[in-house]
């Protein structure tokens, strides 16, 4: 937005919020980590739901920023939720702190 102030010098300001989770009709997917087959939801990123099932994952901001939790995706979509981008249903690396799951997916520890 933009702000005149008293020297008539125009000031912009920005505001950041959170982007909310975007959601499919589906749930419920299977996560294939580390020779386990783990049920998760798209409800949160990749990186809460492994760290809450107990699983031992290197991460540092869980933001995006640091690219800590980044690892292998062999099979499956994944949504960023920081820009809304579907991954590609081959390998590609994502980051497990911005990644919803969109379908059943299969990651390489």
């Amino acid at each position: 937005e933009g702000y005149t102030t008293a020297q008539n010098r125009q000031l912009f300001s920005e505001h950041f919020t959170a982007l909310p989770l975007p959601t499919t009709n589906q749930t419920t997917f299977k996560l294939g980590f580390r020779d386990k087959q783990l049920e998760v939801t798209n409800t949160e990123p990749l990186l809460t739901q492994l760290l809450s099932l107990g699983e031992s994952v290197t991460y540092g901001c869980k933001m995006g920023i640091c690219h800590q939790c980044q690892c292998t995706k062999s099979k499956g979509v994944v949504r960023n939720i920081l820009t809304g981008e579907l991954s590609d249903t081959g390998e590609e690396l994502i980051q497990l702190c911005t990644a919803q799951m969109m379908t059943d997916v299969e990651l390489k520890a």
